[in-house]
């Protein structure tokens, strides 16, 4: 993240879930908060931990690891698959932070969905492969593809802002409201653009 901001970079993204850090996790978070206040987007895959009896399974609410878990510093990213429907590898929310300086208690996460199943997977020549992807790591770069439009659109957007109006234009899933499965909702692309575009010009 140091050298992200050192080179101008916009947008961080991240595909690792890392368990059981203990106190440390703080300064994990702290890191984060420091990075998306001088300007950096940081984007993290929800992680793939949500089936019964799969590799790293962990029950609510150690689903969600660092860094997604992180609250407003980090989007924390769980998606759909090309069905509509939330796969059954995908980490749903909440999360317990319970370690000095921060201890809120129960936070809501994921924040947003995109898509994370049933993805087209390119070769080294550009063509289409004939498998298909899955796993939260595509739902991380494609909300930072997201956010670099909504950036394009108004490059003095700040993280807070651009969560704030993903919020808002995300298209409910699940229950209704914010819920422990897709976060805001599905993220709408052009209504965010959009909604960026009407958030510069004052309408």
């Amino acid at each position: 993240m140091e050298w992200a901001l050192d080179h101008d970079v916009d947008v961080y993204v991240m595909s690792f879930s890392v368990p059981e850090l203990g106190a440390f996790r703080a300064h994990w978070r702290m890191l984060a908060e420091h990075a998306a206040l001088a300007g950096l987007f940081v984007v993290s895959g929800a992680g793939n931990f949500g089936r019964p009896g799969s590799d790293g399974y962990a029950p609510v609410p150690k689903q969600l690891r660092s860094p997604e878990d992180i609250p407003l510093a980090v989007f924390g990213v769980s998606g759909i698959g090309a069905t509509g429907r939330r796969p059954a590898f995908s980490s749903r929310g909440p999360v317990l932070w319970d370690v000095v300086h921060y201890d809120e208690g129960l936070v809501d996460k994921p924040d947003l969905a995109t898509i994370n199943d049933d993805v087209p997977v390119l070769g080294t020549d550009g063509r289409v492969l004939p498998r298909r992807g899955g796993g939260n790591s595509y739902a991380g770069p494609h909300l930072a593809a997201v956010l670099a439009l909504m950036l394009e659109a108004d490059p003095d957007l700040t993280p807070w802002a651009a969560r704030a109006l993903l919020s808002e234009t995300a298209i409910d899933r699940g229950p209704m409201g914010f819920d422990p499965l897709f976060g805001a909702g599905l993220v709408d692309a052009f209504a965010a653009v959009r909604a960026v575009e009407r958030r510069r010009l004052g309408r």
